[in-house]
């Protein structure tokens, strides 16, 4: 026969797990979840960030800090941040190197021609490349 095993009971009160801890979060809403920002994919290569202007860098942080916050992209509009998908054509296809072939690369402008290049897969955003320039459409890399 199996014994019952007996209870626990605290010897003082200080014992007590609080509630707070016991808490079980394993059935959390996945998507409530805020996005992570990863650079699995950064491309150094494109990188212009040293080329930002005075106050680029700080914008870009900002936008980051906020995505950091969101936990679906729909949030993403209500802080006025703006997506433009980008295609595989032109001097483009540079920042698709290395990049998985399925995802959709999207495009934010900061401030007049500074940029960052993104991806997002689940909860994830993944930072591509961070940009001063303007990228042609109508040129073929040969």
């Amino acid at each position: 026969m199996v014994e019952k095993i007996p209870d626990w009971v605290p010897e003082k009160a200080s014992e007590i797990i609080p509630e707070a801890v016991a808490e079980n979060i394993g059935n959390s809403d996945p998507e409530a979840q805020p996005f992570m920002i990863s650079y699995q994919y950064y491309n150094d290569r494109e990188c212009g960030l040293q080329n930002l202007g005075k106050n680029g860098p700080k914008k870009v942080l900002e936008h980051y800090r906020i995505i950091g916050s969101c936990s679906t992209t729909r949030d993403f509009t209500r802080h006025h941040i703006k997506a433009k998908s980008i295609t595989n054509l032109g001097e483009y296809s540079k920042l698709f190197k290395h990049l998985p072939p399925d995802i959709d690369l999207l495009e934010n402008i900061i401030q007049g021609v500074e940029r960052y290049f993104y991806f997002v897969v689940d909860n994830i955003f993944y930072v591509v490349s961070i940009s001063n320039s303007h990228y042609e459409t109508d040129k073929v890399r040969r």
